[in-house]
């Protein structure tokens, strides 16, 4: 959006990847990193693997299984925060020099989405190792 109002940006290869320009779309969809977070998000959450084409695919993945309203309002929580998680990935590479990891992410994601789900929650079941294994049915969602 800079490039397309003319600010001067020095560097417009994902930061990521550095192997194309950086999008919404090539960052949350089609960069290499995302694509594996994403992957880990949809197994750890055992769902299918989240075929996306574009920034939207991503935001509503959720309304497509057939599952409860908790736990498809749960997933969207967890999609926003992976979202995040990678906007801030890329953020740290390209601001504070730090190597995107995937593990860090991954460990990031799983720990600010569970934070997020049990401050919200009315449900008293709901703890860390239920939320590590994804056992939502534990928890009757």
């Amino acid at each position: 959006m800079l490039m397309k109002r003319h600010v001067g940006v020095n560097i417009v290869a994902c930061p990521l990847c550095g192997d194309h320009e950086e999008t919404v779309e090539h960052l949350f969809v089609a960069c290499g990193f995302a694509q594996v977070i994403w992957t880990v998000v949809a197994q750890w959450c055992k769902i299918q693997d989240m075929f996306a084409f574009s920034y939207k695919d991503i935001l509503d993945i959720h309304k497509y299984e057939k599952r409860s309203v908790k736990w498809k309002k749960v997933v969207n929580a967890i999609n926003i925060t992976t979202i995040w998680s990678i906007w801030k990935a890329r953020n740290d590479t390209v601001f504070e020099n730090k190597e995107a990891l995937i593990q860090r992410t991954i460990g990031e994601i799983k720990a600010i989405s569970f934070l997020w789900v049990k401050a919200r929650s009315k449900n008293t079941a709901l703890n860390w190792e239920i939320w590590r294994r994804f056992d939502l049915q534990f928890v009757g969602w």
